[in-house]
């Protein structure tokens, strides 16, 4: 085997091709790359490799290697480039034109943390203030006052977390009070 067989996974060389069942090796669409953009750092091109190849568009990194190592060096030799398949090119460059959320159903959003959830952080946070009284007390009485405003929705398992949780920060007050007096 003295020629040159792509191993990208943009090329559509598979291991089925090396057993000689897929296309003629000398097939140009077996070596037909472009490069569609290149970027100085490494973690911008596989940004836009996993961009690509979400969209379906097979993609790899050339030079990733060399930048990962000695990042000095991506001035000198291009940078990281991204590499499709020559009938890829259009589409990976329309794909990476296209912002990333295009509708506003899509948009990110944070989740609204469950009462549960806000029972837990207050125990864990009296437990905190057993340590650093202010900071920890702060917190747990805000998480507690969210919890036992919605305690009905509580769980039996939250219920005692937060039972437990006012206890603590009950006693570390009074003993905080005790050793100001």
């Amino acid at each position: 085997m003295s020629e040159q067989l792509p191993s990208s996974a943009a090329s559509p060389l598979s291991l089925a091709d090396l057993d000689g069942e897929g296309p003629d090796r000398g097939s140009p669409e077996l070596v037909d790359e472009e490069i569609v953009a290149a970027f100085d750092s490494l973690w911008q091109a596989e940004l836009v490799r996993g961009r690509l190849e979400a969209s379906g568009i097979a993609a790899r990194l050339l030079g990733a290697h060399t930048v990962g190592l000695a990042s000095h060096l991506a001035p000198v030799i291009g940078g990281v480039k991204v590499v499709v398949a020559t009938k890829d090119a259009g589409e990976a460059r329309a794909v990476m034109l296209t912002p990333a959320l295009l509708d506003d159903d899509a948009t990110p959003t944070r989740p609204e943390p469950q009462v549960d959830d806000v029972a837990r952080w207050a125990l864990r946070l009296s437990v905190l203030g057993i340590f650093l009284p202010v900071i920890g007390q702060i917190g747990s009485f805000s998480f507690v006052l969210q919890a036992f405003s919605r305690r009905r929705a509580l769980s039996g398992r939250a219920r005692v977390q937060l039972a437990v949780a006012i206890a603590v920060d009950v006693g570390v007050l009074v003993a905080l009070v005790a050793s100001l007096a």
